[in-house]
C-alpha cells in the first residue's frame, strides 16, 4: 500500500486555499484631536494622572474622604464586580485546561458465560475478568482553536476588569455628588430659615408700624402670609438632605438611616473648588474604562473569529491506555496482565451546508461591530470631557456674577429695613427687596455647587479614580499611542485587524 502521508498533507494544503486567514490582531487606531477645545480653569503645573488618582482628596473634606473609604470597602456594587471578575479567570482556566491531556483512572469486574454452540469465536462458558487501566487523551492545538479560544478568555478577563474599575468610577461620583448635594441643601436650609427670620421680622415691624397707624391692616396680613409661605419651605430642604443621606448611606453599602446622625448636622460652608490637573485627550484614552474595555471587547471579538476559523480544519486527538486485565485479583499485578494502546485519531467534516462559514461571517460582523463601538466611544469620551470643561468655564463666570449680585442685594435690602423703619418706604419695597436677596443668596449656593458638581464629572470623564484601587498588573494591555500631529503628548490609538 502506497504512503497515505504525502496525499493528506496536499489535501490540507488544497484545502487551505479556500479558507479565510486568521486576523493579527493589534489595538485600535484612531485619530484624536491634540488638544481640547475648551479652556478651563486648570492648574497647569501638573501634568500627569497623579491628581486624578484620588481627586476627592482634592476638596479638602475630610468627611468625604472617610466615605469613600468605607465605600471602596463595603460597597455591594464592588463586590459583585470582583465576582463577575473571579468567575470570569475561572472561565478561562477551564478554556486554557483543554490544551492539558486528560487523565482519569477506571476499573471494572466481569463475570458472563459465553455459548459453547458458536462456531466462532468458540466460547468457554462462564469467565471472570477484573481490569484495573489508565486513560489518557490529548488533542494536539495544531490549527490554534485552542490558542484562540485562549486570547478570546484573556481578554474577556479585561472587559470584566475595566468593568469593575467603571463601576468604581461610577461609585465614586455618586458619592461625591449626593455628598455634595447634601452641604449644599443644608446650607440652602440655613439660607431659608434665615429667610423665614428675616420675614418674621418685617412682620413683627409692620404690625408695629399698624398699630401706631402708619400702615393699614392688609399690610399685616401680607407680611404674616408671607412669613408663614418661607416657613412652609423648610421641609422641602429637610426632606432633600434625608433622601441624600440614604443615597450616601446605601451606596457604603449600608442601610438608608446608618448615617443620619453623622451626617444630618451641615454647616454654612460647603467643600470649596480645587483647581484642576491638566490632562491631554491621549491620556484620557489610556485611563476611561470604557474606553480600555471596548478595546477588549474588540480583541475578544478578533479572537473569537480566529476559533471560527480554526473550526474549518481537522482535529487531531492521541488516547492512550495502560491498564492490567485478569481473571482474578492477585494476576492483575504481574507483568503477563498488561494491557496498553496508543492511537493518533482525527477527524473532519465533510458537508454541513455551510454551518461553519456561516458561523465565521457572524463572528467577522461581530469584530466590526465592535471596532465601531470602541469609535463611538472614544468620540462619547471625547463629548463628556468637552461637556465639562465648558460647564466649569461658564459656571465659574455665573458664579462670579452672581456673588456681586448678592452684595448688591444685601445693601439693598439693609437700607429697605432702616427706611421700612422710619416709615419712609411701604411693606411692598422692602418685601421686594427681601425676596431678591433670598434668590440671590440661594442661587449663589447653587451656582457653587454646580462649579464642584463641574470637577467630579470632569475627574469622571478623564477616568480618574480606579488607578490606586484597582491598578494595572501590567503595561501590556495599555492602549497604543502614536501622534501623527506633530504633538508629543497627544495622539492615536491603532488597531489593525488584518488578514
Amino acid at each position: 500500500m502506497r504512503n497515505p502521508i504525502p496525499v493528506v498533507l496536499c489535501s490540507l494544503l488544497l484545502a487551505g486555499c479556500s479558507i479565510p486567514h486568521a486576523i493579527d490582531y493589534h489595538a485600535p487606531a484612531s485619530t484624536i484631536p491634540t488638544k481640547w477645545s475648551g479652556d478651563p480653569m486648570v492648574d497647569h503645573s501638573v501634568r500627569s494622572t497623579a491628581d486624578l488618582r484620588e481627586w476627592w482628596s482634592s476638596f479638602n473634606d475630610p468627611v468625604l474622604d472617610r466615605l469613600i473609604d468605607r465605600a471602596l470597602a463595603d460597597n455591594i456594587d464592588l463586590k459583585i464586580a470582583s465576582q463577575r471578575l473571579l468567575a470570569a479567570r475561572a472561565e478561562r482556566d477551564e478554556i486554557a485546561a483543554a490544551r492539558s491531556p486528560r487523565v482519569g483512572i477506571s476499573g471494572s469486574s466481569l463475570l458472563q458465560r459465553s455459548s459453547r454452540e458458536v462456531e466462532w469465536p468458540h466460547g468457554i462458558g462462564v469467565s471472570n475478568t477484573q481490569t484495573l487501566q489508565l486513560e489518557a487523551s490529548w488533542e494536539v492545538d495544531l490549527f490554534g482553536r485552542i490558542r484562540h479560544a485562549v486570547e478570546a478568555a484573556d481578554a474577556s478577563i479585561g472587559v470584566a476588569e475595566e468593568d469593575r474599575r467603571a463601576v468604581l468610577i461610577s461609585i465614586l461620583s455618586e458619592i461625591a455628588i449626593n455628598y455634595i448635594d447634601l452641604r449644599t441643601g443644608q446650607q440652602r436650609l440655613v439660607i431659608a430659615e434665615r429667610n423665614v427670620f428675616r420675614l418674621y421680622e418685617s412682620f413683627e415691624t409692620t404690625a408695629r408700624l399698624n398699630n401706631a397707624g402708619l400702615t393699614n391692616a392688609t399690610s399685616v396680613a401680607l407680611a404674616k402670609a408671607e412669613w408663614q409661605s418661607a416657613q412652609a419651605e423648610l421641609p422641602k430642604w429637610r426632606a432633600q438632605i434625608s433622601r441624600h443621606i440614604h443615597a450616601i448611606g446605601v451606596l457604603l453599602g449600608g442601610f438608608p438611616g446608618d448615617l443620619q446622625s453623622d451626617l444630618e448636622k451641615g454647616g454654612d460652608e460647603t467643600v470649596v473648588v480645587p483647581l484642576l490637573p491638566a490632562s491631554v485627550p491621549s491620556q484620557m484614552l489610556r485611563d476611561r474604562p470604557d474606553i480600555r474595555a471596548a478595546e477588549r471587547r474588540l480583541a475578544e471579538a478578533a479572537a473569537n473569529t480566529n476559533v471560527a476559523i480554526a473550526d474549518l480544519f481537522p482535529r487531531l486527538r492521541i488516547p492512550l491506555t495502560l491498564g492490567t486485565a485478569s481473571s482474578g485479583i492477585g494476576g492483575l499485578f504481574t507483568a503477563a496482565s498488561t494491557i496498553w494502546s496508543v492511537a493518533a485519531v482525527g477527524s473532519q467534516t465533510l458537508f454541513d451546508a455551510g454551518q461553519r462559514k456561516a458561523r465565521i461571517r457572524v463572528a467577522q460582523a461581530v469584530t466590526e461591530a465592535q471596532r465601531l463601538d470602541y469609535e463611538r466611544s472614544v468620540r462619547v469620551a471625547f463629548r463628556d470631557v468637552e461637556d465639562a470643561l465648558t460647564a466649569i468655564k461658564e459656571d465659574s463666570i455665573r458664579y462670579s456674577a452672581l456673588v456681586e449680585a448678592q452684595k448688591s442685594h444685601q445693601t439693598a435690602v439693609g437700607r429697605a429695613i432702616q427706611e421700612r423703619r422710619a416709615g419712609t418706604i411701604g411693606y411692598l419695597d422692602l418685601l421686594i427687596a427681601q425676596r431678591s436677596l433670598y434668590s440671590a443668596e440661594d442661587q449663589v449656593a447653587a451656582s457653587k455647587a454646580d462649579q464642584l458638581r463641574d470637577v467630579v464629572l470632569l475627574s469622571k470623564a478623564l477616568g480618574g479614580g480606579w488607578q490606586h484601587v484597582y491598578p494595572m498588573e501590567t503595561q501590556s494591555d495599555e492602549t497604543t499611542v502614536s501622534s501623527d500631529r506633530g504633538s508629543e503628548n497627544t495622539g492615536q490609538v491603532t488597531a489593525h485587524l488584518r488578514r
